[in-house]
């Protein structure tokens, strides 16, 4: 098979595979705190369907068509007495660069994991690292193909995947898993595409500012499996468009969270001043790469109050967001949906769902 990657204004590979790869690997202990033993193979066996999907759109020329892949994975533990099997869901895109047999590719992709044996008092107490059976799923991949044929492909992939819950049930250190995995491949070619240049429009990049309200559920880390509180945020935000594909990201964040509100009360701590004691503040600066009305954010911050911190000063977060309007325009207002993990380090602390709005 031989790709034209740049094509614009003439026909473009227009195609879609089904694959299957098996990697090996072994679990990370990345935490003091991770107590299972994890001596052994980890396994992964993933059925793939992978399709360019070229009807022209601009941000898919920004990002020079990029795949749709989506997969089903089995995943078969090192020390299963206590880990067990996970089986997974997956989808996301396949950046691929490419010359005449040669093939390279990067991909990530998120989705659903199930856990077969999370921790259970009684039943599975060693497992500390994974506390539900229903978790969220990130997998990295990078990796070379070699075209047998112009059906056939055979491959080499590094594959970095990791699975937690996002704090929504303790505990929840999170599995992570490096591997290596071959796979084979089979293309079948569709007509092509006429690609017209739809990237060479002028781009505004204004300053824009907007609001944002939050809402998460959050469960204290101990006892594990015990209640949950809520979390209220607010958002005030600015966005700089800086290209096709990426904006700018600052603001100042504030969460209330009834969790430590409860401990407060608990312990006949508080008094007039409970809001504050509960209230934890932090600006951010963040970046966000674009994909038409979609849109995967990720921001550091930093709490200037010491004791309104968990265990770091310093705050992370991921996210996907998306935009009522499309942002090829760079539209004057828009409504902005989001679910955003939040973490310190390697540790969360919850998901949140948002609601915003740009001016």
């Amino acid at each position: 098979m031989v790709f034209k990657l740049d094509a614009q204004n003439h026909p473009s590979n227009n195609y879609y595979n089904i694959g299957y790869q098996q990697s090996f690997g072994a679990i990370i202990k990345h935490s003091s705190n991770f107590i299972p033993k994890v001596n052994g193979i980890t396994s992964f066996y993933e059925g793939t369907y992978t399709s360019r999907f070229l009807k022209p759109k601009a941000w898919k020329v920004h990002h020079h068509f990029p795949e749709l892949k989506i997969s089903v994975l089995y995943a078969r533990y090192a020390n299963q007495q206590v880990f067990g099997d996970s089986y997974n869901a997956l989808i996301g895109l396949n950046y691929i660069k490419a010359h005449n047999k040669w093939k390279r590719n990067f991909s990530y992709q998120f989705g659903i994991n199930y856990s077969s044996k999370p921790y259970n008092k009684v039943t599975n107490p060693t497992n500390n690292i994974i506390g539900s059976k229903l978790n969220l799923t990130l997998k990295l991949a990078y990796g070379l193909e070699y075209f047998i044929n112009q059906n056939l492909s055979v491959g080499l992939n590094a594959v970095l995947m990791h699975h937690s819950n996002g704090s929504a049930q303790t505990p929840n250190l999170g599995i992570n898993v490096a591997a290596v995995g071959v796979e084979l491949k089979w293309y079948q070619q569709r007509e092509p595409f006429i690609i017209n240049d739809l990237g060479n429009s002028q781009l505004k990049k204004p300053h824009q500012f907007g609001v944002a309200v939050a809402y998460a559920r959050q469960e204290r880390v101990k006892p594990f499996n015990g209640p949950k509180y809520a979390v209220y945020g607010l958002q005030f935000f600015g966005l700089k468009r800086l290209s096709n594909l990426w904006q700018f990201n600052y603001g100042l964040n504030f969460d209330y969270r009834t969790t430590l509100a409860q401990a407060y009360k608990n312990y006949d701590s508080y008094g007039r001043n409970l809001f504050f004691k509960v209230m934890r503040w932090q600006p951010f600066i963040g970046a966000e790469l674009l994909y038409g009305n979609f849109g995967l954010s990720a921001s550091v911050g930093f709490y200037p109050v010491s004791n309104n911190a968990i265990s770091t000063r310093i705050p992370t977060t991921i996210g996907a967001n998306y935009y009522f309007k499309n942002l090829d325009k760079v539209p004057d207002n828009n409504v902005r949906l989001s679910l955003v993990l939040k973490t310190h380090f390697s540790v969360a602390e919850y998901i949140a769902f948002m609601v915003g709005y740009v001016f």
